[in-house]
């Protein structure tokens, strides 16, 4: 008998279906929900769909930032927000400090399309006016034309309240995405007559601020009341080991005061304890409110103990 299946055996025998502590990161936690103790802060930070707002999650490395905006992801689970994580960042710059507002909002911007596309589909199009389904092309076009199978796939996965419906939608379109456009706006109901006519028409989005504005309210037609984007495992790449680091590759975003207090929109930042200092002197805490996530002893004890119960039908809640 092998060593694993030893392991397994023994695990088995101790009363638990599967080893309770055998995964460190939560967003490959099955059974987070039944085991998550919510820090006191967790409704503030949650917020209100209908009036989103912007805010900030200081905690250390594994102190549970992750859990806590994987919390948020499974609430919004057939809710009246649209929910993109932003935690994937492609093709960064070298350097930290040379990130710009740009290439963070043009990677949200394409989140935000995929769910805005992925309720389209669920929905229909005849929701949209003419103008909306001009946008519709138009924002295709420029945010989905250079992304091959996998950077889509990726994206996908970034859209955290996709139904099943739109999931299977999006798994049928296989090769680079550029060449199928077309095919995939007529797949959301758009006629070939009148997607020759948008390209007749061309057409400019405008600016990255009307740009929201434009996503948020074709996302408004399909019952989304406001749009949550959460933004994590910024301290994770190369390039951001250190704090300073990190806080300069998010800084075009945590400074945007314009971008934060965007109407429909609620941005969730998750981030190491050690911006905090950066945060206090450049950014606006004043304006954006922000919460520092630390656990007490009583709540350790609660949270193993769920965990616990989690993983052996409620049999179990001590390690003793």
């Amino acid at each position: 008998m092998s060593e694993q299946s030893s392991y397994a055996k023994l695990i088995e025998r101790l009363g638990f279906v599967a080893d309770p502590f055998a995964k460190t990161n939560a967003d490959e936690e099955e059974r987070l929900e039944k085991y998550f103790i919510e820090p006191p802060f967790y409704s503030a930070v949650f917020g209100d769909p209908e009036s989103a707002q912007a805010s900030v999650v200081f905690a250390p490395r594994g102190g549970g930032k992750t859990a806590l905006k994987r919390k948020i992801e499974l609430a919004s689970k057939g809710s009246s927000f649209l929910c993109v994580t932003y935690n994937r960042f492609p093709a960064p710059p070298a350097d930290a400090k040379d990130v710009t507002a740009e290439y963070h909002l043009k990677n949200i911007l394409r989140l935000v399309l995929i769910g805005v596309i992925s309720e389209c589909n669920d929905w229909g199009v005849d929701r949209l006016s003419s103008e909306e389904r001009h946008l519709m092309y138009l924002f295709s076009k420029a945010y989905l034309s250079d992304l091959d199978r996998s950077e889509l796939k990726e994206a996908i996965s970034a859209v955290k309240n996709l139904s099943d419906t739109a999931l299977d939608w999006w798994n049928k379109f296989t090769g680079p995405v550029g060449f199928v456009i077309n095919a995939l706006l007529t797949k959301v109901g758009l006629g070939s007559a009148e997607i020759k006519k948008f390209e007749q028409q061309g057409g400019s989005l405008g600016g990255f601020a009307e740009q929201f504005r434009a996503l948020r309210d074709i996302a408004s037609r399909f019952d989304k009341r406001s749009v949550y984007v959460l933004v994590d495992r910024v301290d994770e790449l190369a390039m951001t080991g250190s704090a300073s680091a990190s806080y300069e590759f998010m800084a075009p975003l945590l400074t945007d005061l314009h971008l934060l207090e965007l109407p429909g929109y609620g941005f969730k930042f998750f981030l190491w304890d050690l911006l905090i200092p950066d945060y206090r002197a450049h950014a606006r805490p004043d304006c954006i409110k922000y919460h520092t996530l630390a656990w007490s002893h009583a709540q350790l004890q609660s949270m193993i103990a769920e965990r616990l119960r989690a993983y052996s039908h409620n049999k179990i809640s001590s390690l003793t």
